[in-house]
């Protein structure tokens, strides 16, 4: 073999190895994971907890007022409920529609249990005006109102009964017999009982001023801004403050 040819294999072998080399140095390469990148320095998102009293309503044309559905929460301004956007409450379900008394809400609008911050009973207006005797009808409207609060659960220390507002029939003497009975009657069981009628309904059960209202009964628009301006101020002094308060 010539000296020329020993070198040429040479040069081939030399070049062998090095291709050799280099594929082993990649696939080692591809082999090995990358170290562990740093945790970014970014903050968690943190969120607060929706500190608003969850209200559970069951109510009457009082709450309905102009709204559209209120069980799904589509309030109109003639509605107290309208104005919970921006307060420290907001609506958790429940029904009002106007006419409706204790016993058809029992019957045909309260099912199951799903406890909320606190469960408000606006009605008696139709039981009062009903043609029965006022112990009877009292007498039914509280046992309607214990049968909703077991029915959905609540204890009594999240149960708020509300005072009726003036009505031209039965009267101003009928009222402030009715919401003084039921505040009684509240008591007795530990409900919470809360009259935000103050600027609408003077003492003796008749109406302040015809301006807020629409008629004998329901608020207008600024009936219902007072009224619920007042309700929010006597929800909280029964106990039922933002979480966290």
């Amino acid at each position: 073999m010539s000296s020329k040819r020993a070198g040429i294999i040479a040069l081939i072998v030399l070049a062998v190895l090095v291709a050799g080399l280099g594929a082993f140095v990649l696939q080692k390469q591809r082999q090995t994971p990358p170290p562990p990148a740093e945790a970014a320095s970014v903050p968690l998102h943190t969120y607060a907890a929706d500190r608003r009293v969850k209200l559970e309503v069951y109510g009457d044309s009082i709450s309905q007022g102009s709204s559209r559905a209120f069980a799904y929460g589509d309030f109109g301004k003639t509605s107290w409920a309208y104005y919970l956007k921006g307060s420290e409450f907001e609506y958790g379900g429940g029904y009002a529609q106007g006419g409706m008394t204790s016993a058809q809400i029992l019957k045909d609008r309260v099912a199951g249990q799903a406890e909320r911050d606190a469960l408000l009973i606006e009605l008696g207006t139709n039981d009062l005006r009903s043609s029965a005797s006022f112990e009877d009808k009292h007498s039914e409207f509280m046992s309607n109102v214990d049968a909703i609060v077991k029915k959905r659960g609540y204890k009594p220390a999240k149960v708020v009964v509300m005072a009726v507002g003036p009505v031209s029939w039965p009267g101003p003497a009928a009222v402030v017999q009715w919401n003084s009975a039921t505040r009684a009657a509240a008591k007795n069981r530990g409900y919470a009982f809360i009259d935000p009628w103050q600027g609408l309904r003077n003492e003796d059960g008749s109406m302040v001023s015809q301006d807020d209202f629409l008629d004998g009964i329901h608020p207008n628009e600024s009936g219902a801004k007072k009224l619920s301006a007042n309700m929010f101020q006597e929800l909280k002094k029964a106990g039922f403050t933002p979480k966290g308060a």
